[in-house]
């Protein structure tokens, strides 16, 4: 049976796609299809409204014995592909395309918080590292040069018997980062895409917690990607999270919604 594949990757066959409203996206179909007639090969959309395929003229038959075809997203929503062998021929094959919408960056780099306190300095870490301005520091650096008391936590705003840099404020200022403050009410879908669209790499400042003498905490994460796509996947925003060795992760909106308050940083 045929295979369907997502080019630059011809190893591993997908059993369904995530492609973005109004992009083209290039898939692919490997053996048996050349010894069946290569390029007789229709692909066809079992919904056109949501997915389009693009016409077997177009189609490119590599000398590996791949096909070439674009999808194209034509709505929020789900389609199946069925390869065929001519217009009513058999059936070679099936997958799905969820079609989606929102804005994405290359992965930041992976870092991992050394403490429990130096959340933000691996996540500025990866920031800068992603970034094309400022300087290119290391976590240790940041928090020898900015945190506070042994563990190396940044206060939000200068601290009496501490130099003023010492601060999210003073790094922020330092490095070149505005920011921005808003509830967890407040941060929707449609605020994080204008953001990454604008500047692609985001840091995410949050209350998380309370320790055990009662003070209150945050964590520090860098958002590089949202979607937007049909249930049960719905709004999401992926980051590089610090914590627990320093790890992609992909969370709902709705997550963001419990934290009575956010900062959102970019440069």
């Amino acid at each position: 049976m045929a295979r369907f594949f997502r080019p630059p990757d011809l190893n591993t066959g997908v059993n369904f796609v995530h492609i973005d409203l109004g992009v083209p996206t290039q898939l692919a179909l490997g053996e048996p299809l050349t010894g069946a007639g290569g390029t007789q090969l229709v692909v066809v959309s079992n919904n056109p409204g949501v997915a389009t395929v693009s016409p077997p003229n177009e189609q490119l038959l590599s000398p590996h014995g791949f096909v070439y075809f674009n999808v194209n997203g034509n709505a929020l929503g789900y389609s199946f592909l069925d390869a065929r062998l001519g217009e009513n021929g058999p059936s070679w094959g099936k997958t799905q395309v969820i079609v989606g919408e929102g804005a994405w960056a290359p992965a930041p780099r992976k870092v991992r918080q050394r403490t429990n306190w130096t959340c933000w300095a691996a996540a500025m870490e990866s920031f800068l590292a992603a970034g094309t301005r400022g300087p290119k520091w290391t976590q240790m650096y940041l928090a020898d040069k900015y945190g506070i008391e042994d563990r190396g936590e940044l206060p939000p705003l200068p601290q009496d018997g501490y130099e003023r840099q010492r601060s999210a404020q003073g790094l922020y200022w330092d490095v070149g980062v505005q920011y921005e403050g808003l509830t967890g009410a407040s941060f929707t879908f449609p605020y994080i895409r204008k953001k990454l669209q604008e500047h692609k790499y985001v840091l995410l400042t949050y209350n998380a917690g309370h320790t055990a003498d009662g003070k209150q905490y945050s964590h520090v994460v860098v958002a590089y990607a949202c979607r937007k796509q049909p249930e049960p996947y719905g709004e999401t925003v992926t980051v590089m999270d610090p914590n627990e060795g320093g790890n992609y992760d992909t969370w709902p909106i709705s997550h963001f919604k419990q934290y009575s308050a956010i900062i959102v940083g970019w440069q």
